[in-house]
């Protein structure tokens, strides 16, 4: 299966996406242009208004074309819910390294599931991040408290 990310907001969501790289990678899966992805996981950024707008651009997009979403990252309880009534699925990025099962659970069922609380919170730092360039961002905390 072929992938593409997202990535809105801060240093931690790149941080995010390097590890959510790794974790796809380890499971066979392929990146991909948006264009050709069979997946689109968008790892995103509640505090700002202009990316929660762009999500909903592109999931109008991704849905005509079948994708699969799933949306990760600092997202506010109430968009959620509003994800989860499109038939939008949401992980904890803390639950990374969950990602396997969930995936296989999304693609045998059409419906959503919050993976925040059904396990336990993983140890974030043993992921290896996936660089990409010359920057490397450590994060030095898991989520988002603003």
């Amino acid at each position: 299966m072929k992938y593409f990310i997202l990535t809105l907001g801060c240093q931690m969501n790149i941080s995010d996406s390097q590890r959510i790289t790794t974790k796809l990678n380890e499971l066979g899966y392929q990146a991909a242009p948006e264009k050709d992805a069979d997946l689109v996981i968008v790892n995103s950024c509640s505090v700002r208004q202009k990316g929660i707008d762009r999500i909903w651009g592109g999931i109008k997009k991704w849905q005509a074309q079948n994708k699969k979403i799933v949306i990760t990252g600092c997202v506010l309880e109430s968009d959620r819910k509003k994800y989860a009534a499109r038939n939008i699925f949401f992980i904890d990025i803390r639950n990374l390294s969950k990602l396997n099962n969930f995936l296989k659970q999304i693609s045998s069922h059409n419906r959503y599931s919050d993976y925040s609380s059904i396990y336990n919170r993983l140890d974030y730092f043993d992921i290896k991040p996936t660089y990409q360039g010359k920057i490397a961002y450590i994060p030095i905390m898991t989520g988002c408290n603003n």
